[in-house]
């Protein structure tokens, strides 16, 4: 499969060193923990492009050219792109993906990269596969066997997420599940780094009933949204959340003190297990009030980026959405909470 032959530059306001495109002769191979680490660096500041999902109106092909050049100038290191394959697969066995969806995504990619980005591929929202995981095992793999196979020869800077928030009943078997979705991805990309996230919806909470294979290409993620009650707020998809509306966040000490603990619990874990953690969602509702919404994503990321962690913000839009997409420009004030000025300037090409 040929997708993107260049390599991804990521050199931005960090300086992170990168992973060649190719090796010269006799050059020895990067190791799966030197790229896992490259990679770590390059998803420094990432953005989740939602309207790359598949509940978006003209799924793939409303992310546009201007949208990865502001997410670009503005100082955003990497992108996410939630897929869910599963609504592109043949009824039954091979389950093979439709040409169509590997040609959008593969469009996608090579616009994120081609600005310099790196691009997280996941795999998202399987309802069928976490309410009977026996059921769908065959068909899980063989998606995240053709997704690995197909980007086998992606750049360094495109990084694999078999599955996103396992929950459910899968939380009982995801360790088993990820450990052979694992071994496919290594028959055809033995270095590329993999991302892991625990049960629980990828919660701080699940990181202890985590049980890692011993690859050091690893990177586990986890989704912080907390307080629930105010980031929820409003939200159809969480019940009973129509009675927080109206729910601010001052950013009082008692606030940020919380924030605080459930960040330290993953980091304590990251620690005790000798991995690194990427904080791959934290978000806040449009329904909340702008002024809180500011204030918690400041706090938010200034508590990650004090602790060393990469982060990625939930997201781009049309849903927690810190993009404008009618009028082409970020929320006033969102952008600055999450980089600040001197940061978000354009960067050439």
């Amino acid at each position: 499969m040929r997708v993107i032959q260049r390599a991804v530059a990521v050199g931005l306001a960090l300086g992170l060193p990168l992973a060649p495109a190719g090796l010269a002769s006799g050059e020895p191979a990067p190791t799966p923990q030197v790229e896992a680490d490259r990679a770590y660096r390059m998803l420094a500041r990432t953005i989740n492009m939602e309207l790359a999902a598949e509940d978006a109106d003209h799924w793939g092909d409303a992310v546009l050219d201007v949208h990865l050049d502001a997410c670009r100038n503005a100082g955003f290191t990497a992108v996410r792109l939630p897929v869910s394959w599963q609504r592109y697969v043949t009824a039954g066995p091979p389950y093979t993906i439709a040409p169509a969806a590997f040609a959008r995504v593969d469009r996608l990619v090579e616009m994120i990269t081609e600005r310099g980005l790196a691009v997280i591929v996941d795999y998202h929202k399987d309802k069928a596969f976490v309410a009977d995981p026996a059921a769908h095992r065959e068909r899980f793999l063989a998606i995240v066997d053709q997704v690995a196979s197909h980007y086998r020869d992606a750049p360094p800077g495109v990084v694999l997420e078999p599955f996103a928030e396992p929950n459910s009943k899968l939380d009982g078997v995801w360790n088993e599940y990820f450990a052979a979705a694992l071994a496919l991805v290594r028959k055809t990309n033995p270095r590329r780094p993999v991302l892991v996230g625990p049960p629980g919806y990828n919660s701080v909470a699940g990181l202890p009933y985590l049980r890692l294979p011993p690859d050091p290409g690893l990177i586990v993620c986890v989704h912080l949204y907390q307080p629930v009650s105010f980031v929820f707020q409003g939200e159809d998809f969480f019940p009973g959340s129509a009675r927080f509306r109206g729910k601010t966040w001052t950013g009082g000490e008692p606030e940020r003190e919380a924030l605080s603990h459930e960040v330290d619990e993953a980091v304590a874990w990251a620690r005790a297990n000798r991995r690194p953690m990427f904080i791959e969602e934290f978000g806040c509702t449009d329904n909340a009030d702008m002024a809180s919404r500011i204030r918690w994503t400041r706090s938010m990321r200034s508590l990650l980026e004090s602790r060393g962690l990469a982060w990625g913000i939930w997201s781009f839009g049309p849903s927690f959405a810190i993009y404008d997409l009618d009028h082409q420009a970020w929320k006033p004030g969102l952008l600055e909470a999450l980089i600040p000025a001197p940061l978000a300037t354009p960067r050439p090409r």
